[in-house]
């Protein structure tokens, strides 16, 4: 399996996918670590044939590992655990929607929470700390509209 990242990829958190070229079937997950560590373990485990996920492991058995590549799909800079479940949900559940999915499960099913409470409640924060709109986008690496959006939203509840 290769790592199709840079040396400062190596060090970054986020979330991850690991892809098998032939098929365009991935598996989804998410580091706290680093993204270098999470692509040893999971190339140590599907090489030694004991990877948790039988779907992958399976399918690497079959094409083998030069088949498969572990790419960074999105690099998290904050340290809330809710940032890392709520991407790789975000990104499992697109993936299963398109019926490419490796993963059994959505990753981390927020209970009680959906999309627009979550980006509701980051924003407030950072309306709180005296951000404006387009330093609020940027942060939350969200799309200008959807963050007007959101804000208008808190203007309406309030």
């Amino acid at each position: 399996m290769k790592f199709a990242g840079t040396e400062v990829d190596k060090t970054a958190v986020g979330i991850y996918e690991i892809v098998n070229t032939k098929t365009g079937m991935k598996y989804i997950g998410q580091t706290k670590t680093s993204f270098w560590r999470r692509y040893r373990e999971h190339s140590t485990a599907l090489r030694q044939g004991r990877h948790p996920n039988t779907h992958l492991q399976q399918a690497w058995n079959t094409d083998g590992g030069g088949a498969f590549v572990f790419a960074i799909v999105r690099c998290i800079r904050t340290g809330d655990s809710m940032d890392f479940c709520w991407w790789e949900h975000h990104y499992i559940k697109m993936a299963m929607e398109r019926g490419i999915a490796y993963n059994k499960t959505a990753g981390y099913e927020i209970a009680g929470y959906n999309e627009n409470d979550y980006w509701m409640s980051k924003v407030e924060d950072l309306i709180a700390d005296g951000r404006d709109v387009l330093s609020i986008s940027a942060i939350l690496d969200l799309p200008l509209a959807y963050v007007m959006y959101i804000m208008r939203s808190i203007r309406n509840a309030s």
